[in-house]
């Protein structure tokens, strides 16, 4: 394992650093290694997954409370808030899951069914169980690309985020969750987003992350 550093983010140069964002995930990936990104913003899952898709098809899971399908929001299109949109436009993505969803506008649902993108809810883990929802809606794939949003877990786990929301998943839940989609074939890169250290005081939600990304990586290597 190795610690690449981090990437330049310059204030408002949304374009300058997604493009620093995706070079920084083609050259890591083009090394055939294993990518774990971690935000803030959850912005950075587009030019993630544009830098690994540079080298291959992937099959994008996004586990989070927020459907980030705006196709703008207060002018922008590369906002957290849009970017699961821009990645499903992305011809080098084969498909997209969401999942956890539990505050999301209408207008994103229409965009999500237009787009093809296949969505559960936080109940719908709650009630049916994740390896049940995820053997439904996560198609095996040799490349699925991973994002968790913090705030799909609830907000007595992870408070350190910038939108919690309650009725989240327990960590248990959401461990389930990332095992059982190790299942359905290869995770090739990984992200962590929105961990807003200003918002957690006893950095409770920091040390979840860290976790998440270990037992994420036991499941990944026992799932070879």
């Amino acid at each position: 394992m190795v610690d690449v550093g981090d990437v330049v983010i310059q204030g408002a140069d949304d374009h300058g650093n997604f493009a620093r964002m995706r070079e920084a995930a083609r050259q890591i990936v083009g090394q055939t290694c294993l990518l774990v990104a971690v935000g803030g913003d959850h912005s950075i899952s587009f030019p993630l997954v544009a830098g690994v898709a540079a080298h291959r098809r992937v099959e994008m899971v996004h586990i989070d409370a927020h459907a980030d399908f705006y196709d703008e929001l207060d002018g922008s299109r590369l906002s957290g808030a849009s970017q699961l949109r821009r990645i499903a436009e992305l011809p080098e993505v084969a498909g997209v899951t969401a999942l956890g969803l539990r505050n999301v506008e209408r207008d994103e649902v229409t965009g999500m069914r237009e787009l093809g993108v296949r969505f559960a809810t936080t109940l719908d883990l709650l009630d049916r169980g994740p390896d049940t929802v995820v053997n439904e809606l996560v198609p095996i794939s040799d490349a699925i690309y991973v994002s968790v949003d913090l705030d799909v877990l609830d907000l007595s786990v992870a408070p350190g985020t910038t939108l919690p929301e309650p009725g989240g998943l327990s960590y248990r839940e959401l461990r389930a969750t990332l095992a059982a989609i190790t299942r359905r074939g290869r995770v090739v890169p990984i992200d962590i987003a929105e961990l807003n250290p200003p918002a957690d005081n006893a950095g409770t939600t920091a040390r979840v992350a860290c976790w998440l990304i270990t037992h994420l990586l036991s499941e990944r290597f026992a799932n070879p």
